[in-house]
């Protein structure tokens, strides 16, 4: 009869990569409120700005930039975060959490274009005096 192989050793803890060992405690990691809640803040920004400054170039291009361009650089963050946690078996995702956003990003569409809508109107008559086209 043939002998049996040698048992295959265990690497150990150690050898375990740092982003993939786990705590045995139980300690559930959880998808961050940052996005949502900077969402929420450059929303309602964006849309204050609105109803304050309707002929205001800078702020018309403060309030683009926060309620069309910040919203989905904050959906980005969203998703990547709770990509990245999935990694941990303990992970908690928040999916009414991404929904909020990407609603949140919807409404922040009309009010950017709403800003774009009076930027244009302000360079529209800008250019029109600049060129005697009145």
């Amino acid at each position: 009869m043939s002998t049996p192989p040698p048992p295959i050793a265990s690497p150990g803890p150690a050898s375990v990569a740092p982003e993939t060992a786990w705590s045995d405690t139980g300690d559930a990691g959880r998808a961050s409120r940052l996005p949502l809640i900077f969402g929420i803040i450059a929303f309602v920004v964006g849309a204050a700005l609105l109803l304050v400054t309707w002929n205001n170039v800078v702020f018309g291009l403060i309030g683009y930039l926060l309620s069309g361009f910040t919203l989905t650089l904050l959906v980005g963050w969203d998703v990547v975060a709770q990509r990245k946690g999935m990694k941990n078996p303990n992970f908690v995702m928040a999916p009414k959490q991404s929904t909020f956003l990407r609603v949140l990003v919807f409404a922040g569409f009309v009010v950017a274009i709403i800003h774009l809508y009076s930027l244009a109107t302000i360079w529209a008559e800008q250019l029109s005096d600049l060129w005697g086209l009145q």
